[in-house]
C-alpha cells in the first residue's frame, strides 16, 4: 500500500514537472519573436492611410463651408425680412392721422399696473410633507390664500 502511493506521488509530480517544462518551453519558443525588431509597415498602407486622411479633411471642410454659407443667408434673410416689417411699420405709422395715434398712445397709457399680492399674516413659511416612519399621514397642502408665500419642503 505505501509503495503505491509513493508510485501516485511520483508520477503526479513526473506529470507536473513535465507540464511545466511545456509550458517553459513555449514561452521561449514565442519568447524570441519579442525581440525582433518591427519591420515598417508597406508603403502602400501608409498611402492608404494618408489618402483616407485627405479624403476625411476634404468632406469635413465642405460641410463647415456649407454651414458657413448656410448661416450667412439666414442671417441675411432675417436682417433683410426685418428691415422690410420696419419700413412697413413705419409707413403705417407715418400714414395714420394724429388722432390714432392719440389713442394709440392712450391705450399704451392705460395698461394695467401689477396685482400686488395681500400678504397673510397667518402662513406658514413652509408645509412639512416629510413622511415619517409609524405615524400618521400629514397634510400636504397649502392653506387657502397662501399659494405664493408658503412652499413644500420634502
Amino acid at each position: 500500500m505505501e509503495e503505491e502511493r509513493r508510485k501516485k506521488i511520483l508520477m503526479m509530480r513526473l506529470g507536473i514537472a513535465l507540464i511545466m517544462i511545456f509550458i517553459l518551453a513555449f514561452w521561449v519558443f514565442n519568447l524570441k519573436n519579442t525581440w525582433r525588431s518591427n519591420e515598417p509597415a508597406p508603403a502602400k498602407n501608409d498611402q492608404d492611410w494618408a489618402q483616407l486622411k485627405n479624403d476625411f479633411n476634404k468632406t469635413i471642410n465642405d460641410l463647415e463651408n456649407r454651414l458657413h454659407q448656410d448661416a450667412d443667408k439666414k442671417a441675411a434673410d432675417l436682417a433683410s425680412s426685418t428691415l422690410d416689417n420696419l419700413i412697413k411699420n413705419t409707413a403705417k405709422i407715418a400714414s395714420s392721422s394724429t388722432s390714432s395715434i392719440v389713442v394709440s398712445t392712450s391705450t399704451l397709457a392705460t395698461i394695467t399696473p401689477p396685482v400686488v399680492k395681500k400678504e397673510n399674516k397667518n402662513c406658514p413659511a413652509y408645509v412639512n410633507c416629510m413622511p415619517t416612519v409609524g405615524g400618521p399621514a400629514r397634510p400636504c397642502s397649502i392653506p387657502p390664500g397662501c399659494e405664493g408665500i408658503t412652499t413644500i419642503a420634502y
